[in-house]
């Protein structure tokens, strides 16, 4: 299909029949999904994502290739045609006037690759650094005090011998050393500023409104796969310009792909990470998942319990990754017990449950759970009162109920994200007398019951923030990790692991009126949860009280900070789950002293004339003793004093990683 170019054609009837070719001809995906360049010399980076793939410009009086950028030589429209072995794809190319972006400004021109050099990073020039007295605002977000800082540091008699860009290039001493060299585009763009009058902006003066990123979501098979990120930016006239070569770049995961600085990316490890893209106080993100290189043709086909499954699956089946088997009995009945209600079943419930052969024990030892008076401390309804926001304050309340970090924005507008100072003003003001109160939607709020009333917005079945938030908490909670990561860090730099399971899990919460029940029940039901893949510390608050379950005590008698009571096991905020706090928390002088102590649990065994294996292993893991764990204690029973070994063995269990963590 060769297509020169149809000038005067509607810009959307040529992406139509872009998007339709690629229908046609089994296409490959190209990036970004139009071109558009204004006037002569304006560049975009393309790629198409494929093998073998070849570009070709339909009509090189319009617009021509000069390595991976399409290149503007004149006004029209034309087709870009990617040719791969998956197919042929055509992209639409118009060129149009240049306008008012074509004058050059310190916002749009300079202070992007200021940013994207580091130079405003926290520990350079920005506030906490201010290297040499150079200070900028963080990532370039203060870009009008930045360029009264910059323009005292150009020559504009002789460009080149700007300290600005003397200290860039190591030319001058830099204890930032070189940040970009003389050949570079972001020299280049400097050099050009300074020329034409070194002009900061104007009220014409275009002004970037979004970033995009793409491929937004990518899947690379195999560590040393790479693939390249193209960045556009959109202005307020309706401009477009190429970002990949302005723009910063930082991947949340480096174990698993690194980024360079034009926005390449490298797969190292397995698993996959978030990449930022920022420039000019804009930012978005894409999503690279490493692979395994097995095929998909070993993905095996099992049984799903409901939704949650469908997604989890179908992700596991993008990266190439076999499901997982059912984890046994014994695990799951321990694991829901310490999730639900944070305690480990009673020796007694275990036998039973091991020994049922019902088809749906499963199902009705979770429904059991959850209408247990421990679940409904342990679980507040997940629901704000004006009270709780009252004693959350703005920061936490935000991070809780709705997922957002704020806080940073009392000094600086979000580095990462759209929140301004004034949006933590208004979102503050709801708890205090003053200023104007402002949801996070933008509305404002003119009730005397300010945290009453921000307490009914978070509720609406409509808050686009509050229910992602809370089934975003528990989902950790079960699963250990969060659709995304940190829980309390919901930005469109930070993009969910499973968007579609998110969206899932939200709109199922949101149809049951915030139903907890119900949402727990849904992920604890899930084969995803029942899986044997899962292997996490338990937090210190559950370690207190399983500690003191097994041993057969109060759990007040044990008291790892030494200054107060034990600390609690809280409900959907936030737990700790760290190992080394957990081992550190309980001494084992507390833990001798409660073995020690009359009425436990050792002194009720050795008033047993009976082989007790059993009831040690089912009291603490939840299962029977191995063959070989069932003869060693024999053998110390029979060749030792019988209260000492069974303490012994059981402080070894308590302290063993197989009690500490939850499979």
């Amino acid at each position: 299909m060769n297509l020169k170019g149809w000038p005067g054609i509607p810009w959307w009837i040529t992406r139509a029949i872009g998007l339709l070719s690629g229908c046609l001809f089994g296409a490959p995906a190209v990036y970004p999904p139009e071109v558009q360049l204004f006037g002569p010399g304006a560049a975009q980076t393309v790629v198409a994502i494929g093998t073998n793939c070849r570009l070709r410009v339909g009509d090189t009086a319009v617009a021509e290739l000069a390595g991976d950028r399409v290149v503007a030589k004149m006004k029209g429209s034309t087709w870009l045609t990617a040719t791969c072995d998956s197919g042929v794809s055509m992209t639409p190319v118009t060129v149009r006037p240049p306008g008012a972006l074509a004058r050059r400004s310190y916002a749009n021109d300079v202070a992007p690759v200021m940013t994207a050099a580091g130079c405003a990073a926290g520990n350079c020039h920005g506030p906490a650094g201010a290297g040499g007295g150079f200070r900028l605002s963080l990532f370039g977000s203060g870009a009008e005090a930045d360029y009264a800082a910059i323009v005292e540091r150009i020559d504009k008699r002789v460009p080149d011998e700007s300290l600005l860009l003397r200290k860039a290039t190591a030319r001058t001493a830099h204890e930032g050393g070189l940040r970009f060299d003389a050949n570079s585009e972001g020299y280049a763009a400097i050099i050009a500023w300074i020329r034409d009058g070194a002009f900061y902006a104007g009220k014409d003066t275009p002004r970037l409104t979004e970033l995009r990123v793409y491929p937004r979501e990518q899947v690379l098979v195999g560590a040393g796969m790479q693939q390249q990120l193209i960045a556009v930016a959109y202005y307020s006239d309706g401009s477009v310009r190429d970002a990949t070569r302005l723009a910063e770049y930082r991947a949340s995961n480096p174990d698993v792909v690194r980024v360079g600085g034009l926005g390449e990316v490298k797969a190292v490890g397995m698993g996959e990470s978030a990449v930022m893209v920022r420039m000019g106080g804009r930012a978005a993100s894409a999503l690279v998942m490493v692979a395994a290189e097995s095929s998909r043709a070993d993905f095996r086909r099992v049984a799903r319990n409901n939704f949650v499954d469908e997604h989890v699956f179908a992700k596991l089946q993008r990266l190439n990754s076999r499901p997982p088997e059912l984890a046994n009995d014994g695990e799951f009945l321990r694991r829901v017990y310490l999730d639900t209600i944070g305690k480990l079943p009673t020796e007694e419930e275990a036998r039973g449950f091991l020994a049922s052969r019902e088809g749906n024990k499963r199902r009705l030892v979770i429904d059991w759970l959850l209408q247990q008076p421990e679940f409904g401390v342990a679980n507040p309804d997940g629901k704000p009162t004006a009270e709780l926001l009252k004693q959350y304050g703005p920061d936490r309340a935000s991070r809780v109920f709705l997922g957002v970090r704020i806080s940073c924005t009392k000094c600086h507008n979000h580095p990462w994200e759209r929140w301004t100072r004034d949006d933590y003003a208004g979102f503050a003001s709801f708890f205090s007398a003053g200023g104007k109160a402002k949801y996070l939607d933008g509305e404002f709020e003119t009730s005397q019951d300010r945290l009453g009333a921000l307490a009914q917005w978070m509720l609406r079945l409509d808050n686009p923030y509050f229910a992602r938030a809370i089934v975003n908490r528990v989902w950790k909670r079960y699963m250990g990790r969060g659709v995304v990561e940190d829980a309390d860090d919901f930005r469109s730099t930070n993009p969910p692991s499973n968007p579609a399971l998110l969206d899932a899990l939200a709109a199922e919460y949101v149809r049951s009126r915030y139903d907890l029940r119900r949402l727990v029940r849904t992920i604890a039901l899930s084969r995803a949860y029942q899986s044997d893949v899962r292997m996490r510390p338990l937090p210190v608050g559950t370690l207190t009280t399983v500690i003191a379950q097994v041993i057969g005590v109060r759990a007040e008698t044990i008291n790892p900070r030494r200054d107060g009571p034990p600390p609690s096991r809280e409900g959907l905020c936030e737990r700790d789950a760290r190992t080394e706090e957990s081992r550190a928390a309980i001494s084992d002088e507390v833990i001798r002293g409660m073995l020690a102590a009359e009425g436990n649990i050792v002194s009720r065994w050795l008033s047993l004339d009976r082989d007790v294996a059993d009831s040690l292993y089912l009291r603490t893991l939840t299962r029977f003793p191995t063959a070989e764990e069932r003869a060693k204690l024999a053998s110390e029973l029979a060749a030792g004093d019988r209260a000492v070994v069974l303490r012994r063995a059981l402080e070894g269990i308590l302290r063993s990683r197989e009690f500490m963590y939850s499979r």
